[in-house]
């Protein structure tokens, strides 16, 4: 009796030792772990020069899609509006240098913690070459100090890489395109006429640099310090971003908020005009057209409230309030 009741104990101890390593096992195996790889390329046959097309999505769900047309990689949706050939160079130039060295996980269940899932990520980039072929690459969450977790797409090996960062891959279009939209040699800009609701406004360079409001009355001072910070802005004009080569009717341009003209004569007494047309406010910033630009662009309000809202009064220095003197 004593020999079967210790025959059952002994039992019940192996199962129960049997079960306790399983659940170890299963444990260990379906949570992140670093392990040895063979070192090689992360994305195979990937060739940089094949690719044709990038889009990247962020995990809100924004999109930027980037196309390579004639040689040059442009924004389709933007009017090709083009986009820094360097920038793309420097990304494709590190995706291949991705390596496969650094294994961290090679169960799917690691995904979402990783956010390398295929609906649970940081960054996506879809990238396609020239024959429609298609690799998805998903960026993850920090892996410690200059890592990224990353994994293709249709693997499930999840590894940690130092070429790229999320943060370098985002649809942000002013990481992409340089966002100076109208640069002037202010020097060369003789003449400026602005014309908007309140009317139109001209102004002229005298022979000594300065400049003169042709409008001005019997006993006013134009402000010529504060108009020199409009001539800066017009001179040196930034975007937020592109709107396309084609204007739309929402865009405002059927009724500009304001048009300004500029008189333009460089050192081989070579003149030319540029105009600048204003349109309408798009969320919070404004619809703009520069002539010597093919296309439209979104514009921030420090350079477009200005010519909207001239007008002749704001023009003048304003004349002081004399201090009246103190009560006897």
């Amino acid at each position: 009796m004593n020999t079967q009741k210790f025959g059952l104990n002994r039992l019940q101890w192996i199962l129960a030792g049997v079960l306790v390593i399983q659940i170890i096992l299963a444990v260990v195996v379906n949570l992140p772990r670093r392990a040895p790889a063979a070192g090689g390329p992360l994305v195979e046959g990937y060739v940089p020069s094949a690719v044709a097309e990038i889009l990247i999505t962020n995990a809100p769900g924004e999109q930027l899609q980037i196309k390579k047309v004639d040689g040059s990689w442009v924004l389709p949706k933007k009017g090709d509006y083009p986009v820094k050939a360097d920038k793309i160079a420097e990304l494709l130039g590190k995706i291949e240098n991705v390596g496969t060295n650094r294994l961290v996980t090679q169960t799917a269940a690691s995904h979402s913690q990783l956010k390398v899932a295929e609906d649970d990520f940081v960054s996506r980039i879809i990238l396609t070459d020239e024959d429609g072929k298609s690799q998805i690459l998903f960026l993850g969450t920090s892996g410690g100090a200059g890592a990224t977790h990353i994994r293709v797409s249709g693997h499930d090996q999840v590894y940690l890489t130092s070429e790229l960062a999320t943060w370098e891959v985002t649809p942000t279009l002013n990481s992409w395109i340089d966002t100076a939209y109208l640069t002037l040699i202010q020097d060369q800009i003789q003449a400026i006429s602005v014309q908007n609701a309140n009317g139109t406004f001209t102004f002229t360079k005298g022979d000594d640099g300065e400049w003169l409001y042709d409008g001005l009355g019997e006993g006013e001072v134009f402000d010529a310090d504060t108009f020199l910070t409009t001539v800066n802005r017009l001179a040196s004009m930034q975007m937020v971003e592109p709107l396309g080569a084609e204007a739309e009717p929402s865009w405002g341009f059927d009724q500009p908020g304001a048009t300004v003209v500029l008189a333009l004569q460089d050192d081989t007494q070579s003149t030319r005009q540029e105009t600048i047309t204003i349109g309408g406010m798009m969320g919070g910033n404004y619809a703009a057209k520069a002539s010597s630009s093919p296309y439209y662009v979104k514009i921030a309000p420090v350079y477009a409230s200005s010519l909207m809202e001239m007008d002749h009064d704001g023009l003048l220095v304003a004349e002081s309030t004399p201090t009246p003197e103190p009560a006897p």
